[in-house]
């Protein structure tokens, strides 16, 4: 197996109702999971994007991924919600 650092965004992190999900791969491979996390390390997390280390034999897949937020519920749990509600 071998060892990808993996950028991810999701804006659903910042309270987005609508928004995207993404990832990408920024580095690797990596032949053991310690190499890899200590490279994870100089990319820093930021708004949106954080990053992780996957374990693949191929490289990750870049993907993206629109979505919504449709019923009142399915956003409680997100610090934030109450902006977004008409009380």
């Amino acid at each position: 197996m071998a060892f990808w650092i993996v950028q991810k965004f999701d804006s659903a992190i910042m309270g987005c109702r609508t928004g995207e999900q993404r990832q990408e791969t920024v580095d690797g491979p990596f032949e053991n999971h310690e190499d890899a996390h200590e490279k994870r390390r100089e990319w820093r997390s930021h708004g949106c994007y954080y990053y992780t280390v996957m374990e693949r034999e191929e490289k990750p897949e870049t993907t993206k991924n629109d979505y919504e937020f449709t019923e009142p519920g399915e956003f409680e749990d997100v610090g934030g919600y109450e902006r977004f509600h008409d009380y």
